[in-house]
């Protein structure tokens, strides 16, 4: 198999597994456009729950561009194939637990602002155990069934990323995204149901001992992404277990996720006034 498809009337055609790569090679570079300002900017700050949230969106892109100059022709190398797979389970899972904590947190963020007491940072540091817990438990998971039966082991027909052929590893992810959902979206409800009731104080709430207000449009965010990038996640492995194993369209909706997540986050007024600060300190030079 070519990049360039001779099947048919598809003569001349792009490969399904390049739309995908530039999907998710699109979102991997956009994501780490987004995390790059809070990295080197005291002036751009973030939670260490949206960092646990950035890294989790960057595993899952980079996830499925393991098999790159790998998905045409010959098999690639078993061990390649089991690692991605594994990847590739786990990372869904692991950003949805990634987003639970980023809305636990704002829930928090909430509740000292109202009660004026101090946030507890070590109930924060203890919820960001939860993304690797999840993602360790998928991850050994999938690499426990794709050794133990390397058959099951393989790429898809398209060219994608390789999995492992078995109900087990995709029914644990499922089970675990709707769970991670369920618990965010009733979280969301909750603080949305506190701010309702609490909306005259709304203006200038301000967590006490932090320098910053209570990031209102943050949560605004987070919610957005569990109707787009949550859902998304959750629709298309309904898609993936139900089409054929050739769904391409269902495949590329994968990259929904992640970018969701790099445009709700990453155009945010601080990240963009950063790179247009950048832009404007260095100037070409003139020539004569």
């Amino acid at each position: 198999m070519s990049a360039l498809s001779s099947r048919g009337d598809g003569q001349g055609q792009l490969a399904p597994f390049i739309v995908f790569d530039v999907l998710h090679g699109s979102a991997l570079f956009l994501l780490l456009l987004t995390i790059l300002p809070p990295l080197v900017s005291k002036s751009v700050r973030r939670m260490k729950t949206w960092y646990a949230l950035m890294v989790s969106s960057i595993m899952f892109s980079s996830s499925f561009l393991l098999l790159l100059g790998q998905q045409s022709g010959p098999s690639p190398a078993f061990g390649v194939c089991v690692y991605q797979a594994g990847l590739i389970y786990a990372t869904p899972a692991t950003l949805s637990a990634a987003g639970l904590t980023f809305v636990i947190e704002l829930h928090w963020r909430l509740c000292s602002a109202f009660t004026g007491q101090e946030l507890d940072y070590a109930r924060v540091n203890m919820i960001l155990f939860l993304p690797p817990i999840v993602h360790l438990s998928i991850f050994f998971l999938t690499l426990f069934f794709g050794l133990s039966n390397p058959s099951l082991v393989e790429r898809l027909p398209n060219g994608m990323y390789c999995h492992v052929d078995s109900r087990v590893p995709t029914t644990a992810v499922g089970v675990t995204v709707v769970l991670m959902l369920i618990a965010m979206i009733l979280m969301e409800f909750f603080t949305i149901s506190r701010l309702w009731h609490r909306r005259k104080n709304c203006t200038d709430i301000r967590v006490n001992g932090s320098d910053g207000h209570y990031p209102l449009q943050s949560f605004i965010r987070i919610t957005v992404y569990t109707l787009i990038g949550g859902l998304g996640i959750v629709l298309v492995d309904l898609l993936v277990n139900t089409l054929s194993d050739d769904s391409t369209a269902a495949l590329c909706l994968l990259a929904v996720v992640p970018l969701s997540v790099a445009l709700l986050f990453g155009t945010q007024m601080d990240i963009i006034s950063f790179y247009m600060c950048r832009r404007k300190k260095w100037s070409p030079p003139v020539g004569v």
